[in-house]
């Protein structure tokens, strides 16, 4: 399964519980879901921990990229002091 997702105002994650009481973790995507469960098999929530640790540490990275692509704020030089004085 390939998936490309562009984010959208709107698009949100979170924890959630199942009808178990049981962590999922859900993504919103354009009015589709994407979602991560634990079952019953053995070793499932600590392999469902260590991916959402792994999202984690790269989901930061990506918004650190991001962040660094975004232009600076109109007026301000790189120190942060208005250039018009």
């Amino acid at each position: 399964m390939n998936v490309v997702v562009r984010p959208r105002f709107g698009d949100a994650a979170r924890v959630a519980v199942d009808e178990a009481g049981r962590p999922q973790l859900v993504v919103e995507f354009g009015g589709g879901l994407f979602v991560v469960q634990v079952d019953g098999e053995p070793g499932s929530v600590e392999l469902a921990a260590q991916l959402a640790e792994g999202l984690a540490d790269v989901a930061a990275r990506f918004a650190e990229r991001c962040r660094a692509c975004l232009p600076a704020p109109v007026g301000l030089s790189a120190g942060g002091s208005d250039e018009r004085n």
